[in-house]
């Protein structure tokens, strides 16, 4: 049974509440104006994501660099493994230039710098929301 496509379940992993809440917040308001249902959990670090990843399936991970217990680089690498086909949105302050090679051979989608402009991170969603439509219309062919 194939999802419909006005709903996206998202994952977000940060160690700071206070931002993880607020992109929460974000993202929830953005997908109402869009007309989608939006299911958010939050990881604290990479290995509690993994843990969600073992029981859920997500549509868009968001994740920062910088973490306790497990960084975001090695969480990524694991859900890889578990999701070849994760889409993945690095959200870090983190300077992407030592990433850029390791980001491209992990396959990461997207990379928002903080601080970073709302409307880059609703693109994201627009983005995905389109390709959901586009992939779900092939499959009710």
């Amino acid at each position: 049974m194939e999802k419909a496509p006005n709903h996206i379940k998202m994952l977000i992993v940060e160690d700071n509440s206070e931002f993880s809440k607020s992109i929460e917040l974000l993202l929830s308001r953005y997908c109402q104006k869009l007309d989608l249902v939006s299911d958010v959990d939050i990881a604290k670090n990479g290995i509690q994501a993994i843990n969600f990843c073992k029981n859920n399936i997500y549509d868009i991970i968001f994740t920062d660099v910088q973490m306790p217990k497990m960084d975001g680089i090695e969480m990524i690498r694991k859900i890889k493994k578990l999701t070849k086909n994760q889409v993945i949105v690095i959200i870090s302050a983190y300077d992407f230039s030592d990433l850029v090679q390791e980001s491209y051979d992990l396959k990461v989608s997207y990379y928002l710098r903080k601080p970073f402009d709302r409307d880059s991170l609703f693109n994201i969603i627009k983005n995905y929301q389109i390709d959901n439509i586009d992939n779900f219309c092939e499959l009710s062919k």
